[in-house]
């Protein structure tokens, strides 16, 4: 279906803007997506990366308490009593313990405990000489995580190596890591220097193994992480570094969020933008129709008057009160119309006495044409005249030349019989002039009769080939027919003599000087048969080519002409062989020789004589007089 050029313009215009919307909107939502990104990215980051830092503060302040501790008990007489004091001084700490060398508790400023220090990493680390850290690890009772400082008093009265330790709970470490919150599903978790859990929103994942995936990520270092827990797929970032300066722990903080909830907030974004293309793009169409109304509508109004004018309404103008190229437009159009109209009227008049001349010309030439015709009519009925009143006498002159050469009519010396020959032959060669000039008459009145029966090819190319055979024998010539036995045709076997035959004769009177040789082949090809006769002649120039199966045509049309004739031989073949809804072909060569190439249908590929015979319509009237009395007789 067409579209008018207001739709196409419309269309044009939606097309730019649904084009430059989409553009934008691709645009906005890779920016959102980068955007959104980068924003939880930053925020991932800096949790992780304060959390950190609050970590490796929390474990500092422990370090230098520790020391103020240990410092404030050097010489004292140490009990429950005294530690608790200092316990009220340093209120973040939970517990401050004093360790004999064997790891038992001697004092405690809250709990008591019963060999809980022995195995203690802090423990072992103070006992060295050292300040010793502990991993987050369980204390009971009750039961909780905390983180161990140690350290060796230097001096005390009590006698033997001491050591005090205080317990920093890491609810208070962590606490920021529970307030972190991003989206619906965010959270944080803290795993240590072996990466097992240390803190985590869901106590029961305390010191499990962090999953392989998220640990083979934080040891290639990769920027982002993503791993799946209790079929969940969770994406986040992290940060891991050592915690202090006495303690060569690495712990790492993981903010991640579910996937999913990550994939809706874009999802979400992307159906905001997308909701903002859809109403741009409803209002760019209802401004793109209102815009091309505007542009074509000056358009159509001049298309309507162009389509009047173009259908003989001279008369028409345009009227469009505007200033700029439509208005233009308009002018020149009013200009061509009146242009037009002046052109009329002088096409009009010279019209008028151009149909005068006419009539009187083709007057003229129709009487001319009547006068011709009648001249041709006369040439025809003079020609056919002629002809038959000579048939009578040749054939009169042909048997007396005969009786008198066979002796019936007494004898004959040899002399006289060589001009007997020499008569019978000029009779016979007239005879066969006459003949061709009937043949074509009657072609030309419509009055040729065909006799359609079926037979065999071979038959009649031999039985052609017989009535030629002194001539070959005399010329010396070289004579090749290939036709198979079993090739039958349905046909005028007399008219399709004749065409063999006007053939022939054309290969033996424009032979050359060489030994003259003939080839006819018969080849059936699919629902057709054709027949090609090929000689050595002096050949035909292409020029010469085109006219060769008109009416009285020769190539040599001059007084050197080598051999006698009509020019009726190939026009009478072209006509009976297309009366048998077949073609002609000719090619040829000067000096070499010519092939015509015969068409014809085949009653049937191969035909056998006992198969049944197809019929076909005869193409012209019925079978000629001599056809009936011989089907009579028969």
């Amino acid at each position: 279906m067409s579209l008018n050029i207001k739709q196409r313009l419309a269309m044009y215009f939606i097309v730019c803007i649904i084009l430059i919307s989409i553009s934008i909107g691709t645009v906005s939502i890779v920016k959102s997506a980068e955007q959104m990104q980068e924003q939880n990215n930053r925020i991932i980051s800096y949790v992780t990366s304060e959390v950190h830092g609050m970590i490796s503060r929390s474990i500092g302040s422990g370090v230098k308490d520790l020391d103020l501790i240990a410092d404030s008990l050097e010489g004292r007489e140490i009990d429950d009593e005294m530690l608790k004091e200092i316990q009220r001084t340093h209120w973040v700490y939970e517990d401050i313990i004093l360790v004999d060398s064997y790891g038992d508790v001697i004092a405690s400023s809250f709990y008591k405990y019963s060999g809980q220090f022995r195995e203690s990493e802090a423990t072992k680390a103070a006992l060295k000489g050292g300040i010793g850290v502990s991993g987050v690890h369980y204390v009971y009772p009750p039961l909780r995580t905390v983180i161990t400082f140690a350290k060796p008093i230097p001096e005390n009265i009590s006698g033997g190596e001491r050591i005090v330790a205080i317990q920093l709970n890491t609810d208070y470490i962590f606490a920021i890591l529970d307030e972190f919150i991003v989206g619906k599903t965010g959270f944080a978790f803290v795993l240590d220097e072996n990466y097992n859990i240390i803190h985590h929103p869901d106590k029961e994942r305390l010191f499990n193994k962090a999953p392989d995936l998220l640990v083979s990520q934080i040891e290639g270092e990769a920027d982002n992480v993503m791993f799946e827990e209790r079929g969940k797929v969770y994406v986040g970032r992290y940060y891991s570094d050592i915690i202090s300066e006495v303690s060569d722990k690495k712990w790492t903080v993981v903010a991640v969020i579910e996937r999913d909830e990550y994939r809706y907030t874009l999802y979400s974004i992307l159906t905001q933008i997308l909701i903002g293309i859809l109403i741009f793009i409803i209002i760019g169409i209802i401004g793109s129709v209102i815009l091309a109304e505007s542009f074509t509508k000056p358009i159509l109004i001049m298309n309507e008057q162009v389509e009047k004018l173009a259908g003989g309404e001279f008369d028409v103008t345009v009227t469009v009160k505007r200033d700029d190229e439509y208005g233009e437009l308009a002018k020149s159009f009013n200009d061509l119309a009146a242009t037009l109209r002046e052109y009329r009227d002088v096409v009009q008049k010279n019209e008028t006495e151009l149909e005068n001349k006419v009539a009187e010309r083709t007057n003229a030439l129709q009487k001319a044409f009547e006068e011709l015709k009648k001249l041709d009519q006369m040439k025809d009925n003079l020609i056919s005249s002629v002809s038959h009143e000579l048939r009578t006498p040749l054939t009169s002159i042909k048997s007396y030349s005969q009786l008198l050469m066979d002796g019936v009519l007494g004898p004959v010396s040899r002399k006289q019989k060589n001009a007997m020959k020499i008569s019978i032959s000029s009779t016979n060669h007239l005879m066969n002039l006459v003949n061709n000039i009937l043949e074509s008459a009657r072609f030309e009145a419509g009055k040729a009769s065909f006799n359609f029966e079926r037979f065999s090819m071979q038959k009649l190319l031999k039985k052609v080939l017989v009535e030629f055979q002194p001539t070959f024998k005399s010329l010396n010539a070289k004579v090749q027919l290939h036709c198979s036995d079993e090739v039958f045709v349905y046909a005028d076997e007399e008219k399709l003599g004749e065409v063999l035959r006007n053939l022939i004769s054309n290969s033996i009177k424009y032979r050359s000087r060489r030994r003259l040789s003939l080839y006819l082949h018969v080849t059936p090809v699919k629902n057709k048969i054709k027949i090609s006769v090929t000689d050595n002649g002096i050949g035909i120039p292409k020029d010469g080519m085109k006219d060769l199966f008109n009416k009285f045509y020769q190539v040599d049309q001059g007084t050197t002409r080598k051999a006698d004739g009509t020019g009726l031989g190939l026009s009478i073949v072209k006509q009976i062989v297309e009366a048998h809804d077949g073609s002609v072909q000719m090619s040829s060569e000067p000096e070499v020789g010519t092939e015509i190439l015969i068409t014809l249908p085949l009653i049937r590929e191969m035909l056998s004589p006992d198969a049944p015979m197809l019929k076909s319509r005869p193409k012209f009237g019925k079978p000629s007089k001599r056809k009936r009395n011989k089907n009579r007789k028969k």
